[in-house]
């Protein structure tokens, strides 16, 4: 008779463990693993030559272009080919370093013309490095320096930060140019080397 009780109360204590177990899980993040897993193949390998990553704590959101506005962006810039957007890692890089931005935003916190900063900041190869807001009735529009996206889905959240799927890419420059795609300064302070030799050249190996 005694048994009973103290039988109850240890599943009781061991259900109460693995509620608290589960709870203190920590939030896995896998940027790239969770883009393919949406359908947006591009989107995840564009965050794989930006060496774009998520860390558990970070707040930043992310405009994730769908696969069709990879396809639709061929032609938008002189010269740019659907090859150059599966080769060319310092040019998307850049470009999606433009649809990252260093704050969590839900789409109830953009803001009708709200200037967002992005993560290219100072290392956009021309100059521009901001996203402005554009709201009408319901939709919701990314205006960048060269095209302008609409957001199709919303608030997807990712441990602490936020995606938003977007229709279209959004380029920051006018056109392809080798760029500066070294995160860090020299320590002389100098700006690092344009990275030219990442254009669509070499082999596989040589990448």
């Amino acid at each position: 008779m005694d048994k009973a009780p103290c039988y109850l109360a240890c599943l009781l204590l061991l259900a109460v463990a693995a509620g608290v177990s589960s709870q203190d899980a920590p939030c896995e993040v896998d940027l790239k693993g969770l883009l393919e897993d949406m359908d947006l193949s591009f989107a995840a390998q564009a965050v794989e030559f930006g060496e774009i990553k998520l860390t558990q704590t970070d707040k930043k959101t992310l405009f994730a272009p769908k696969n069709d506005a990879f396809l639709a962006a061929v032609g938008v810039l002189p010269g740019l080919q659907f090859t150059t957007l599966l080769t060319n890692m310092a040019f998307v890089g850049e470009v999606i370093e433009y649809h990252l931005v260093p704050e969590r935003l839900v789409a109830a916190d953009l803001e009708n013309d709200a200037v967002l900063e992005t993560f290219i900041k100072d290392r956009s190869s021309c100059g521009n490095d901001t996203l402005t807001v554009k709201i009408t009735d319901d939709t919701v529009s990314i205006e960048g320096a060269v095209t302008t996206a609409t957001v199709v889905e919303a608030d997807i959240e990712i441990c602490e930060s936020i995606i938003h799927i977007v229709d279209t890419v959004l380029f920051p420059c006018p056109e392809i140019t080798p760029i500066d795609f070294d995160r860090s300064p020299k320590p002389d302070g100098t700006a690092a080397a344009p990275a030219g030799d990442m254009m669509d050249s070499g082999t596989d190996e040589d990448r």
